[in-house]
Formats: C-alpha cells, sequence, structure tokens
C-alpha cells in the first residue's frame, strides 16, 4: 500500500480511515543541533551546517511569520557564530537573503565554506574579499 511514498513517508495504519501519513526521521538527534542550548557542543564545520541549514528553511519559508522566525534565528546563530568562531560573511547578515548563484558563489561565501574545515586561525581570504567589496 502507498509504495509511490518515500521510505520515510507511510500511512499510520491500513485502510480508508487511517490515511493520515506521518513524517519519520524528524527525531531529536536532529532536532537537538537546533536548540540554542546545544550550540556549545557543536563544532566549527557542524555550526557552518547549522547555519546553511537555517539559510535554507529561511529561504524556503513563506513570507511572514515563518520567515521572521528563521530570520531571527539567523542573526541569533551569526552572532553567536562571530562570538566563539571568528567572522561570518556580510552577505549572511543582509536582511533578505540572495538566491542561488549570486549567494552560493559569491567569493566571500566560498571562502568561508571552505574556512570551516581550516584551521579556526584568522581567514586571509576571507578579509581579502571583505577588502575588495570596501573599495569604491
Amino acid at each position: 500500500m502507498h509504495n509511490y511514498l518515500p521510505l520515510k513517508f507511510r500511512s499510520v495504519g491500513s485502510g480508508p480511515r487511517y490515511r493520515r501519513i506521518r513524517r519519520l526521521g524528524a527525531g531529536p538527534r536532529l532536532l537537538s543541533s537546533w536548540r540554542r542550548v546545544n550550540w556549545g557542543r557543536l563544532s566549527r564545520h557542524q555550526f557552518h551546517g547549522l547555519i546553511a541549514a537555517i539559510c535554507g528553511r529561511e529561504r524556503q519559508s513563506v513570507p511572514g511569520a515563518v520567515r521572521s522566525h528563521w530570520r531571527r534565528r539567523r542573526f541569533e546563530a551569526l552572532r553567536y557564530y562571530e562570538t566563539h568562531f571568528g567572522p561570518a560573511p556580510v552577505l549572511l547578515r543582509e536582511w533578505q537573503l540572495r538566491r542561488g548563484p549570486a549567494f552560493y558563489q559569491s567569493p566571500e561565501y566560498q571562502a568561508w565554506s571552505q574556512s570551516a574545515y581550516d584551521d579556526p586561525t584568522p581567514n586571509p581570504s576571507l578579509q581579502e574579499t571583505r577588502d575588495e567589496a570596501a573599495r569604491p
């Protein structure tokens, strides 16, 4: 029954009375990193992934209260990141995120995402992109 659904979606029971479909797989392990209390346990590259996931959620949400929630969460995560790990790209601080290549293929974002796997020392390529953007 319901072979056209992915494995993480299954009907609760069989028959027409139990047609409700539940999403499986969003357990406490996945949700625990979203909570502010657990951010201290995340490494630098895990926190990069968390910020990227928050940006994706914000971009995919409908304008209104839900998008505002993810925007607040993004700014909160960026404040935490900058106090514990160092500078983040300016384009992540914009009120409305850019879309597609304008976001992911910008030199500043590329340098920042690569720095997740480098030493936690200051990233000179990130500073270079900021210097280039500041020039008139």
